[in-house]
Protein backbone atom coordinates (compact mmCIF):
# COMPACT_ATOMS: atom_id res chain seq x y z
CA UNK A 1 0.00 0.00 0.00
CA UNK A 2 1.52 3.34 -1.15
CA UNK A 3 1.05 6.47 0.75
CA UNK A 4 -1.16 7.92 -1.84
CA UNK A 5 -3.85 5.82 -1.11
CA UNK A 6 -6.53 6.12 1.23
CA UNK A 7 -8.77 3.85 3.43
CA UNK A 8 -11.05 3.98 5.35
CA UNK A 9 -8.48 2.90 8.73
CA UNK A 10 -5.81 5.29 7.27
CA UNK A 11 -8.42 8.45 6.67
CA UNK A 12 -9.71 7.32 10.20
CA UNK A 13 -6.31 7.35 11.41
CA UNK A 14 -5.28 10.57 9.96
CA UNK A 15 -8.62 12.30 10.91
CA UNK A 16 -7.51 10.98 14.59
CA UNK A 17 -4.20 12.40 14.41
CA UNK A 18 -5.32 15.84 13.46
CA UNK A 19 -8.26 15.51 15.99
CA UNK A 20 -4.97 14.56 18.76
CA UNK A 21 -2.95 18.00 17.20
CA UNK A 22 -6.09 20.07 17.17
CA UNK A 23 -6.56 19.25 20.85
CA UNK A 24 -3.23 20.14 21.87
CA UNK A 25 -3.34 22.86 19.93
CA UNK A 26 -6.69 24.27 21.46
CA UNK A 27 -5.41 23.09 25.13
CA UNK A 28 -1.99 25.30 24.75
CA UNK A 29 -4.48 27.99 23.31
CA UNK A 30 -6.61 27.31 26.88
CA UNK A 31 -3.31 27.15 29.27
CA UNK A 32 -2.24 30.40 27.57
CA UNK A 33 -5.69 32.32 27.88
CA UNK A 34 -5.70 30.68 31.79
CA UNK A 35 -2.17 32.48 32.08
CA UNK A 36 -3.20 35.66 31.14
CA UNK A 37 -6.34 35.88 32.67
CA UNK A 38 -4.73 35.19 35.79
CA UNK A 39 -1.51 37.80 35.05
CA UNK A 40 -4.69 40.43 34.43
CA UNK A 41 -6.49 39.57 37.24
CA UNK A 42 -2.73 40.00 39.66
CA UNK A 43 -2.37 43.14 38.06
CA UNK A 44 -6.04 44.32 38.38
CA UNK A 45 -5.28 43.85 42.12
CA UNK A 46 -2.50 45.52 42.53
CA UNK A 47 -3.97 48.61 40.85
CA UNK A 48 -7.19 48.21 43.43
CA UNK A 49 -4.67 47.81 46.06
CA UNK A 50 -3.04 50.94 45.18
CA UNK A 51 -5.89 52.37 44.49
CA UNK A 52 -7.98 51.95 47.77
CA UNK A 53 -4.48 52.80 49.53
CA UNK A 54 -4.67 56.33 48.10
CA UNK A 55 -7.79 56.21 48.88
CA UNK A 56 -7.25 55.67 52.93
CA UNK A 57 -4.66 58.16 52.68
CA UNK A 58 -7.01 60.93 50.98
CA UNK A 59 -9.73 59.68 53.74
CA UNK A 60 -6.96 60.70 56.16
CA UNK A 61 -6.29 63.87 54.98
CA UNK A 62 -9.46 65.00 54.49
CA UNK A 63 -10.41 64.08 57.91
CA UNK A 64 -8.29 66.57 59.12
CA UNK A 65 -9.98 69.50 56.86
CA UNK A 66 -12.18 72.07 58.25
CA UNK A 67 -15.55 71.51 57.46
CA UNK A 68 -17.27 74.83 55.45
CA UNK A 69 -19.71 75.77 57.12
CA UNK A 70 -17.59 75.60 60.69
CA UNK A 71 -14.44 77.63 57.83
CA UNK A 72 -17.25 80.32 57.03
CA UNK A 73 -18.28 80.83 60.36
CA UNK A 74 -14.63 81.27 61.83
CA UNK A 75 -13.69 83.61 59.13
CA UNK A 76 -17.01 86.07 59.64
CA UNK A 77 -15.86 85.80 63.17
CA UNK A 78 -12.01 87.20 62.20
CA UNK A 79 -13.74 89.81 59.95
CA UNK A 80 -16.06 90.82 62.89
CA UNK A 81 -12.87 91.33 65.22
CA UNK A 82 -11.35 92.86 62.55
CA UNK A 83 -13.60 95.52 61.98
CA UNK A 84 -13.96 95.64 65.77
CA UNK A 85 -10.42 96.18 66.24
CA UNK A 86 -10.51 98.74 63.28
CA UNK A 87 -13.25 100.98 64.74
CA UNK A 88 -11.33 101.10 67.93
CA UNK A 89 -8.16 102.13 66.26
CA UNK A 90 -9.67 104.43 64.28
CA UNK A 91 -11.43 106.01 67.50
CA UNK A 92 -7.63 105.89 68.92
CA UNK A 93 -6.61 107.64 66.07
CA UNK A 94 -9.42 110.30 66.69
CA UNK A 95 -8.32 110.98 70.15
CA UNK A 96 -4.73 111.08 69.41
CA UNK A 97 -5.74 113.84 66.86
CA UNK A 98 -7.25 115.59 69.05
CA UNK A 99 -4.51 115.64 71.44
CA UNK A 100 -1.87 116.66 68.83
CA UNK A 101 -4.15 119.65 67.73
CA UNK A 102 -4.43 120.70 71.24
CA UNK A 103 -0.36 119.92 71.84
CA UNK A 104 -0.07 122.11 68.74
CA UNK A 105 -1.99 124.67 69.85
CA UNK A 106 -0.01 124.86 73.01
CA UNK A 107 3.16 124.60 71.42
CA UNK A 108 2.56 127.25 68.60
CA UNK A 109 0.52 129.27 70.39
CA UNK A 110 -2.36 130.45 68.04
CA UNK A 111 -5.24 129.12 66.84
CA UNK A 112 -4.57 129.86 63.12
CA UNK A 113 -1.94 126.45 62.75
CA UNK A 114 -5.09 124.45 63.45
CA UNK A 115 -7.05 126.65 61.17
CA UNK A 116 -4.53 126.19 58.49
CA UNK A 117 -4.49 122.35 59.07
CA UNK A 118 -8.51 122.01 59.07
CA UNK A 119 -8.42 124.25 55.62
CA UNK A 120 -5.67 121.90 54.34
CA UNK A 121 -7.65 119.06 54.97
CA UNK A 122 -10.91 120.50 53.43
CA UNK A 123 -9.52 121.81 50.20
CA UNK A 124 -8.29 117.96 49.82
CA UNK A 125 -11.58 117.28 49.53
CA UNK A 126 -11.73 115.98 53.53
CA UNK A 127 -14.54 116.96 56.22
CA UNK A 128 -13.42 119.57 58.23
CA UNK A 129 -12.96 118.68 61.96
CA UNK A 130 -10.69 115.88 63.77
CA UNK A 131 -9.75 113.75 60.14
CA UNK A 132 -6.68 114.26 58.74
CA UNK A 133 -4.38 112.67 56.49
CA UNK A 134 -1.38 110.37 57.74
CA UNK A 135 0.78 113.11 56.50
CA UNK A 136 -0.74 115.94 58.78
CA UNK A 137 -0.89 113.21 61.60
CA UNK A 138 3.12 112.77 61.29
CA UNK A 139 3.32 116.34 61.18
CA UNK A 140 1.34 117.09 64.00
CA UNK A 141 3.17 114.30 65.84
CA UNK A 142 6.46 115.73 64.71
CA UNK A 143 5.84 119.09 66.33
CA UNK A 144 4.50 117.90 69.07
CA UNK A 145 7.51 115.45 69.62
CA UNK A 146 9.78 118.98 68.92
CA UNK A 147 8.07 121.25 71.48
CA UNK A 148 8.39 118.31 73.93
CA UNK A 149 11.79 118.14 73.53
CA UNK A 150 12.11 121.58 73.59
CA UNK A 151 10.30 121.81 76.59
CA UNK A 152 12.36 119.14 78.19
CA UNK A 153 15.64 120.88 76.66
CA UNK A 154 14.57 124.23 79.00
CA UNK A 155 13.32 122.33 81.72
CA UNK A 156 16.83 120.67 81.98
CA UNK A 157 18.52 123.67 81.64
CA UNK A 158 16.78 125.62 84.36
CA UNK A 159 17.89 122.42 86.84
CA UNK A 160 21.78 122.35 85.47
CA UNK A 161 21.74 126.32 86.26
CA UNK A 162 19.93 125.62 89.30
CA UNK A 163 17.11 128.20 88.82
CA UNK A 164 14.85 125.11 89.78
Amino acid sequence: MSSDEWTIKTLREHLADLRIDDQRAIAAALSAAEKAVEKADQADQKHFETINERNREIDKLTATFIPRSEYDIQYKSLIDRIDTLTKAIDSKNEDMLKQIAQLNLLIVGSPDVRALQLNAAANRGQQTGVELSKTDFYRGLGIAIGGLTFIAAVIGLLFKTKVL
